[in-house]
């Protein structure tokens, strides 16, 4: 005996596909910072901490580095933001400020308080010490804020 359930084609299994977005074009990065008296080198002391994390991830974006590696980078930003400000202006960041952020807690522990594993340390170091660098060789400061022991 067939019921209708027997009768009916089962329904072909849809395969999950995920299809990645396409990349975003991103703007050439800016030019190095004009010389002095120059109505453009006003946007060397306006230049924020979120501005040069900004500009630095679409730099690795249109360079084609992985949305791991991109997602990875902006948390470490994220994390530095929290810490010296997002709307701090690069021309007013200190080696000793960066450095202070190096040492903190928030670098060096995980939530539960334990000893965070070196290399996330060295991570996060070395991902705003290259940002920083980035916004200097782009003209949005005069000299990056790096620690002595770090550069």
């Amino acid at each position: 005996m067939t019921t209708a359930k027997d009768a009916a084609p089962k329904a072909a299994k849809k395969k999950r596909t995920t299809k990645k977005a396409p990349m975003k074009e991103t703007p050439e990065p800016t030019a190095p910072a004009p010389g002095p008296g120059s109505p453009e080198k006003a946007n060397v002391t306006s230049a924020t901490l979120a501005d040069a994390a900004k500009g630095y991830l679409a730099q690795l974006e249109s360079e084609g580095r992985s949305n791991t590696t991109i997602a990875g980078y902006t948390a470490e930003l994220r994390l530095a933001a929290k810490h010296l400000g997002d709307d701090v202006l690069l021309c007013e960041l200190t080696p000793a400020k960066v450095q202070a952020f190096f040492e903190s807690p928030k670098v060096n522990k995980t939530r539960s308080g334990r000893k965070k594993a070196m290399p996330g340390v060295l991570k996060t170091r070395r991902v705003l010490r290259q940002a920083l660098v980035w916004a200097q060789e782009n003209g949005m400061v005069e000299a990056a804020p790096i620690p002595a022991d770090e550069a």
